[in-house]
């Protein structure tokens, strides 16, 4: 969260509700800017693994077996396992996204 550590404690409470973790990053607009950085980051490792994704199928690998050594290995971050999973199932509801 952004802005003065006295404002933080006074609304920790409410902010409790909606999450484990509650950190005072600095000055107003500080959570903003870090809410961005993490969706950038997300949509970083989303785009790449779109990428892998078609260099896999382009090069008649496996795609089972492929995203399982990726999944498994050092890109197989918790975001990474989940839409890797959705990328390859043909179901088209709308989802909530990185978070």
């Amino acid at each position: 969260m952004g802005g003065s550590a006295t404002a933080l404690e006074k609304a920790r409470p409410v902010l409790a509700v909606m999450s484990k973790a509650i950190v005072h990053l600095g000055p107003t607009g500080s959570g903003s800017l870090l809410k961005l950085i993490n969706n950038f980051v997300c949509g970083v490792q989303i785009a790449s693994l779109a990428e892998g994704l078609a260099l896999i199928e382009k090069g008649g690998l496996d795609r089972a077996k492929a995203l399982e050594i990726l999944t498994g290995g050092a890109p197989g971050s918790p975001l990474v396992k989940a839409v890797a999973a959705r990328m390859t199932t043909p179901e088209y509801a709308p989802n909530s996204g990185c978070g």
